[in-house]
């Protein structure tokens, strides 16, 4: 694979301003696959995703996650859920997850900026249920659809 650099002056045949990499020097996502690369693996019908609203130590391993999942929210980890748990700088997300026979724990870590997380200090029990393409928005650095607030409209 061959990234394009930014040219100020371009030669011709070559695209003013498209550089194929960001401000730190890494390649920039290719969006196209969104819907297929954001899924976790796959998407097995039935599955429920948790986001919690309290920030968790990010050096909490597998077993220090299932236990908060069973003694701070009183939840079965073995139940088909994608459990989410975020840090207090909202720039890692943690994710786990019971694979049939055995858990999968996975990491996200932002280079620059946050994770569009709504306050979530309100919400009973401290965690909301939200669907596979707010999982993929929130993954992207977009607001999630669950939480924007709807405009009303005027009749005129």
């Amino acid at each position: 694979m061959t990234y394009r650099r930014y040219d100020p002056a371009p030669d011709q045949g070559s695209e003013a301003g498209i550089s194929g990499r960001n401000r730190s020097g890494h390649p920039d996502p290719d969006l196209s696959g969104a819907d297929e690369d954001m899924n976790l693996g796959y998407e097995p019908q039935g599955l429920k995703i948790y986001l919690f609203g309290e920030s968790v130590d990010m050096r909490k391993q597998m077993n220090g996650l299932i236990a908060l999942v069973e003694r701070t929210y009183h939840m079965d980890p073995f139940e088909k859920a994608l459990f989410l748990f975020t840090n207090k700088k909202k720039d890692k997300i943690k994710a786990l997850k019971w694979d049939e026979n055995g858990f999968v724990v996975y990491y996200k870590r932002l280079e620059r900026g946050a994770f569009r997380i709504p306050d979530l200090s309100d919400v009973k029990d401290g965690r909301i249920l939200i669907e596979p393409h707010d999982l993929r928005r929130l993954l992207y650095g977009l607001d999630m659809e669950c939480t924007l607030k709807k405009r009303p409209f005027i009749c005129m």
